[in-house]
């Protein structure tokens, strides 16, 4: 997790303030919203490794928030936390591709728990995918004859 960038998304400073340092103490770099538009413009920006997002904000709703993530980087893990959280909710936020979703007040070592795993998870995916083209480039047919043609035709 060394050096990740983590955005913290929520309306309170005193949260973002602790969750920060929190991160700082992980010996990763702590990028702060404390609305969806700015966290929108920090992630255009920016380009965090993982954010972290408060379910209600004062201007756009969390999970317009996260929808409009998805949209454009669906592979950013999303981590959705709320003081008012209930199965409806977490559901919700599940379903719009959050990677998990934590009730406030966030226990220490449950985020940290999960902010590992959702960034562990982004780093198999693309070795995997790494792998994949790889494996893609070694196994390659060449050639353009009307033999090669026909052949890939079959296959």
């Amino acid at each position: 997790m060394i050096g990740k960038r983590i955005l913290i998304v929520d309306d309170e400073a005193t949260a973002r303030m602790l969750i920060s340092e929190f991160i700082d103490d992980e010996k990763c770099v702590a990028l702060e919203a404390g609305s969806g538009r700015k966290a929108l413009e920090i992630i255009k920006k920016e380009s965090p490794d993982l954010v972290l997002l408060d379910y209600k904000l004062p201007d756009i709703d969390g999970l317009e928030v996260l929808a409009n993530i998805r949209s454009k980087n669906p592979t950013l893990p999303v981590i959705v936390f709320s003081a008012h959280g209930d199965v409806k909710s977490a559901v919700r936020a599940l379903k719009l591709g959050a990677y998990d979703f934590l009730e406030k007040p966030l226990d220490a070592n449950k985020l940290l728990v999960t902010m590992r795993n959702a960034l562990w998870n982004i780093e198999l995916e693309d070795e995997v995918t790494r792998l994949k083209q790889e494996l893609g480039k070694q196994y390659r047919m060449v050639g353009s004859s009307e033999v090669m043609q026909e052949l890939r035709k079959r296959i």
